[in-house]
């Protein structure tokens, strides 16, 4: 037998549990009262949300002065581990705690960061329903503490009433949480204490996963759908802004990054259904925060790439320790620059702005191209950036020059951003593409990132040894290291021809298709504006 999920309520009155259980009293239920107890849960979860994608949770519990796990899943009982105490630095790896097993097969080998910590005064109470099943009330008082990444300090003012089935008829639960709604007026909560405490901080779930509302659907209007993917890119935005501003992992700079190039380029091609003026602004603003992320996630992927690439070569530490060194202290006031930038009143600004937008209502009736569907525009838009690319992508593969390649990696992002865009509206029609877009665009990446490497060590290596910094006995091995970025890039680029010719087929060509048509040959015809009723 299934167990039915607990029903969950929001008290604002902030009623004791023994008052609660003598108004339940009067309707045949019988309960005693099994004790109270203080405790504090912090909840983590890996930097792009898995636990919370999931739908559970995982907590560091400390109460009466020990520490354990407790992991929430969707589906089945609660575990608990013990555990030790815990205060940083994050991110807490899976194999540094003993965390519950179903818990660590879903971290893997990410890394665990802090969400909300949340001191809790709990009682509990044994119900019993007049036909005798046995039901377990939960009655919680939280209060948002001084957590690692917070000073803040405030109870909810809520009072959260949970029921549970311990043993009986399922349907006893669904009665009582009835009872609870309409005699009791409690308000039923979807939200678990988790999300409740990141809600009253201000910050979205990990991983800054957009609400279902926000999924673009083949009937929304162009200016419908620009709202709705600044929404998104905006959410993302704000989930990985401290993050970033604390430098605990460079995947919230990474994500954070993409986020604003997605917004640039959704307001590029979505402009004139929210106005040219705006985005225009909008998008001056977000070239200003880009260049600063920009710069300090170049000096990451650098010296990722070095790290990782130097492991090729027993003899490259003698170079690579300087470089790294150098790449280091060239980091730190870019990652400075990019902090006050956080921190200051024109990002908090730009913000606020595109969540305004984001929540502003869409015209009823939009005039021009803010009124032509997404399942028309979706076609017409990807089907004009899918040519582009092709039309470069025949030139540049058998060229096979730096430049063009790179190029063409640019028209590739465009292509990728517009149909991740329009996908949701067009159904599975787009797999195909973006299937094969997917190995091409990262070939290309890898690519570019080996060709900047060689120019920048090259670049970076006579900076250091005109100033004296890197011993003449390095050269050598400097050579060597550039030698093996080089090698990365052919590699890929012997690769290309292949991945394009998966990609450059008319199997992939019929995905955008419609109406015997190829996409984009037809351009976009403006909606009429609304007819004016006839005055009398």
């Amino acid at each position: 037998m299934d167990i039915p999920a607990p029903a969950r309520f929001v008290d604002p009155h902030r009623r004791p549990l023994r008052q609660t259980l003598r108004m339940l009293a009067q309707a045949g239920y019988s309960g005693t009262m099994e004790g109270s107890r203080r405790a504090e849960d912090l909840f983590l979860d890996t930097q792009g949300g898995k636990l919370a994608a999931g739908g559970e949770r995982l907590r560091l519990r400390r109460e009466r002065g020990s520490w354990s796990w407790r992991y929430d899943p969707i589906a089945g009982p609660s575990a608990e581990a013990p555990a030790q105490a815990y205060s940083g630095p994050w991110p807490l790896r899976a194999g540094e705690g003993n965390l519950p097993v179903g818990a660590a097969g879903i971290v893997g080998g990410n890394g665990l960061f802090p969400g909300a910590w949340v001191r809790l005064a709990t009682s509990f109470a044994d119900l019993t329903s007049p036909s005798g099943t046995r039901l377990r009330l939960v009655s919680e008082t939280p209060i948002l503490a001084r957590g690692p990444f917070t000073d803040e300090r405030s109870p909810l003012k809520v009072t959260l009433l949970t029921v549970r089935l311990l043993e009986g008829d399922p349907s006893e639960l669904q009665h009582l949480a009835a009872y609870l709604r309409d005699f009791l007026r409690l308000a039923p909560e979807e939200r678990d204490l988790c999300s409740m405490a990141l809600d009253a901080l201000g910050r979205p779930e990990p991983g800054g996963h957009p609400p279902e509302s926000l999924r673009v659907g083949p009937e929304n209007t162009l200016a419908v759908v620009a709202r709705k993917i600044v929404s998104q890119q905006a959410i993302k935005m704000r989930a990985n802004t401290e993050g970033t501003r604390l430098d605990l992992d460079p995947e919230y700079l990474h994500d954070l990054r993409v986020a604003t190039r997605r917004l640039r380029s959704a307001l590029k091609l979505l402009g004139s259904a929210v106005g040219r003026r705006r985005t225009e602004s909008l998008r001056r603003e977000i070239s200003w925060i880009g260049g600063l992320l920009g710069e300090v996630r170049d000096l990451d992927v650098f010296m990722g790439n070095l790290a990782t690439h130097a492991g090729r070569l027993a003899e490259a530490g003698r170079v690579t320790k300087p470089l790294e060194e150098e790449l280091a202290a060239r980091r730190r006031p870019a990652l400075d620059a990019l902090v006050a930038g956080l921190q200051g009143r024109r990002y908090a600004s730009l913000l606020g702005r595109l969540e305004t937008l984001g929540a502003s209502r869409a015209p009823v009736h939009p005039r021009g191209f803010a009124g032509i569907p997404a399942e028309v525009a979706g076609p017409t838009f990807i089907g004009k950036a899918y040519r582009r690319v092709v039309q470069q992508g025949r030139t540049a593969v058998s060229a096979q020059e730096p430049a063009a390649l790179h190029r063409l990696r640019i028209l590739f992002k465009r292509l990728r951003y517009a149909s991740e865009f329009f996908a949701p509206a067009m159904g599975g029609r787009l797999d195909p593409l973006i299937r094969a877009m997917v190995k091409f665009q990262d070939c290309l990446g890898e690519h570019q990132d080996a060709a900047v490497a060689a120019q920048k060590i090259d670049t970076l290596a006579r900076e250091m040894a005109a100033g004296g910094s890197l011993p003449v006995e390095a050269l050598l091995d400097l050579g060597s290291l550039i030698q093996v970025q080089r090698e990365i890039a052919m590699d890929r680029r012997a690769r290309l021809a292949d991945l394009w010719r998966k990609f450059d087929r008319a199997s992939v060509r019929r995905c955008l298709a419609g109406d015997g048509e190829v996409a984009g040959d037809t351009p976009l015809k403006p909606s009429p504006p609304p007819r004016r009723r006839a005055s009398t």
